[in-house]
């Protein structure tokens, strides 16, 4: 007795994985991506510049000089040329710490 399978559905166009192979393009996507992204990246590491200067000097009750004051978001800074300072309290009084300019 031979078997015969039944008939296909409507609609069906036969083959299997192969007739629709169309994946290597998600692919493609995928890796573009991953090096548009990496290039913007660095581009953008490589444009930004900070240059961060820590320095550890106080002043005691006296600053170097006669400093302009400047209130900025309730913090009060005093210029002394191009540093800026902010009032503190150490063990024996008020202090000056040079901070970065406000901005």
């Amino acid at each position: 007795m031979v078997v015969v399978p039944p008939p296909p559905p409507p609609g069906y166009y036969g083959g299997g994985w192969d007739y629709y192979d169309d994946d290597d393009w998600i692919a493609g996507v995928v890796v573009g991506t991953a090096i548009i992204g990496s290039a913007a990246a660095i581009a953008d590491e490589e444009s930004e510049s900070t240059t961060t200067t820590t320095t550890t000097t106080t002043y005691g009750a006296v600053l170097p000089c006669d400093p302009a004051v400047t209130t900025i978001d309730n913090v009060t800074y005093y210029q002394c040329g191009s540093q800026y300072f902010v009032q503190a309290y150490g063990s024996s009084g008020p202090i000056y710490m040079p901070v970065p300019p406000p901005g």
